[in-house]
This record gives C-alpha cells, structure tokens and sequence, in this order.
C-alpha cells in the first residue's frame, strides 16, 4: 500500500474546502516520472476584503513526501488552509491525488502574484507557474442615519 504523503508547511493544515472550477493555473512543466504538480485559484480578480481559494495539486505515483515551499502571501491573509489525498489503483500501480488548499482574504488593492510554488519529491524538482490576482477596490458601504423597521419598512 502506498505511504501517506505529509508536507512540511509551515501552517498547520486542517481538512480543506469542497473544489471549484478554476479559472486560472499554473502548472509545472510536462510531467516527469507520471508526476504532475499545478496551482490553481477560482477566481482572477476580487474585491478587497473578498476571498479566493488557492490550490495545489500533486499528482501521480508519489513513492516520496512532497515538500512544498511557497511564495509569501503578498496582499493576501491566510483564513483557512486544508489538505485532502485521494488515493486510487489504475491497473496494477496506486496513483496519488494531494491537495493543499488556502482560502485567501485580500488585504490591499493592485495586481498580485501568487506563487510560484515549488515542490521537490526525492530528488526531482517541480515548479509553477506564478498566477496573477487582481484585487479591486471593494464597494463602499452607504451610511445612513435612517432606520428600518422589522418588517424592512424605512422609519423617517
């Protein structure tokens, strides 16, 4: 049976978040040795004080721990982090599917680079691709001396 694959990150990692569609990654060059490491985010550009999740994956026949080590947060607050591995057999060979998720608050406005995220298994070095996130200017909130009732109703 395959070993359970650790990382040594320097946050402790609790059970992750549910994976959306990703509108942008970075990947790793082509995969070597059946191995393939990407970053991933669901959105490209949010408002500040919003949030976006940022994923690795790490994939293929990881005979070795994964060491990860990432770019500072730049603009960003780390809210929550998850790990999650999938584990499956194709064929004769088990193929391992980890996860490392950051769901990310925006701190300042302006344009920001998420990575690159390196990842070393044994000896072979893999390495993405930075993503590029917008953060915008957040809606401002209307102040108001007005009142409304229970019911929703404006009090004048």
């Amino acid at each position: 049976m395959a070993r359970s694959a650790r990382l040594l990150l320097g946050l402790t990692l609790v059970l992750g978040f549910g994976s959306g569609a990703a509108l942008a990654e970075g990947q790793a060059a082509p995969p070597q040795k059946g191995v393939r490491v990407a970053a991933r985010v669901d959105k490209l550009e949010v408002p500040a004080g919003g949030t976006l999740q940022f994923e690795i994956l790490i994939s293929g026949k990881l005979n070795q721990t994964p060491e990860v080590e990432l770019e500072p947060f730049e603009g960003f607050r780390v809210v929550s982090s998850g790990q999650s591995q999938q584990l499956s057999l194709e064929g004769r060979q088990f193929k391992q599917v980890l996860t490392v998720s950051y769901l990310l608050a925006a701190m300042q406005s302006g344009r920001h680079r998420l990575g690159p995220v390196k990842v070393t298994i044994g000896k072979e070095v893999f390495q993405t691709q930075p993503i590029e996130v917008t953060v915008v200017q957040g809606p401002e909130k209307e102040h108001s001396n007005r009142r409304t009732d229970l019911k929703g109703g404006l009090v004048l």
